[in-house]
């Protein structure tokens, strides 16, 4: 990803829920094989950035998410960032217009001051639980959820939840792959 033009053979880019960092980090030497050590590098977040720029498609996953917003500067900001751990889109099509999703301590509930950001998700208003134990429902009722930002001819899409969680989440799997079905003429023609 550090050398190659991303746009010349990809559509999406998907980073799954992992720390920004370790992202554009990696692990060291020392801990990894040679060939595994590392992450994308400043070369690598700038490779990402023509790769969207050019009309790419960038997907971010829960503790990802703080990477695309940081790498794109997004103006979006995690609700729940601070705290301890205690639809109509082609994202969302075919879709019920409520489903439910699975929320644990690396996911997000997103602000947003940018223009053009579209909310295609959030999280319920009232009483956002379901089943089990949660403190702080307050800082996420009623946020987005799910969101995405034109950047240059491209998109970044930032789930704030874990739509691939195990198995478990059958109920949201259909989000990511309507985003991964994303084709950079399908920006282009609007």
């Amino acid at each position: 990803m550090r050398k190659a033009p991303l746009e010349a053979r990809y559509d999406v880019l998907l980073f799954e829920d992992q720390p920004a960092g370790d992202i554009v980090y990696g692990w060291a030497a020392e801990q990894m094989p040679a060939a595994y050590a590392g992450g994308l590098g400043s070369s690598g977040v700038q490779a990402v950035r023509r790769f969207v720029e050019a009309g790419g498609r960038v997907i971010a996953i829960g503790e990802a998410t703080d990477f695309a917003v940081e790498a794109f500067d997004l103006g979006i900001e995690s609700t729940v960032a601070d705290l301890a751990p205690e639809p109509e889109s082609a994202i969302t099509g075919g879709m019920p217009a409520q489903t439910a999703a699975w929320y644990w301590e690396s996911s997000r509930a997103f602000e947003t001051s940018r223009d053009g950001v579209r909310v295609v998700a959030r999280y319920g208003m009232h009483d956002p639980l379901l089943s089990g134990w949660a403190l702080g429902l307050e800082h996420i009722a009623g946020k987005p959820a799910l969101v995405e930002v034109p950047v240059g001819r491209g998109s970044v899409v930032l789930f704030g939840f874990p739509p691939n969680y195990r198995g478990q989440t059958i109920a949201t799997w259909p989000l990511l792959f309507n985003a991964m079905r994303y084709r950079r003429a399908a920006m282009e023609d609007g």
